[in-house]
C-alpha cells in the first residue's frame, strides 16, 4: 500500500516580503489606498478604528479589545487576499 502525504509549501503561503520585515502602519495605509479600497471605504475603516479606540479608552471593556483585534485581523486578511506579487 502506498501512503499519500500532503506537503505544504509554506513559501507560497507566506510571501518573502512579509517574513523579511515587520509591517508598519504606513505599510498598511499604503496597501489600503493602493489596492483600490477607495476613499469612502478607507474613511469607513478609519472611523471604525477610531470608534473602537474611543470606546476602549472610555470603558476599558474587553469587548472593545476584541473589536480592535478583529479590525487588525480584517486588515491582515485584506493584505493576503489582494496583495499579489507584480
Amino acid at each position: 500500500m502506498k501512503s499519500t502525504e500532503s506537503s505544504t509549501n509554506y513559501d507560497s503561503v507566506v510571501p518573502e516580503r512579509y517574513l523579511s520585515k515587520s509591517t508598519t502602519l504606513e505599510d498598511v495605509l499604503n496597501f489600503l489606498l493602493r489596492k483600490h479600497l477607495g476613499f469612502f471605504g478607507f474613511l469607513l475603516l478609519a472611523l471604525g478604528i477610531f470608534l473602537d479606540l474611543n470606546a476602549l479608552i472610555l470603558s476599558g471593556s474587553a469587548v472593545m479589545i476584541a473589536g480592535l483585534i478583529s479590525v487588525a485581523i480584517r486588515i491582515h486578511a485584506l493584505a493576503y487576499k489582494y496583495d499579489k506579487p507584480t
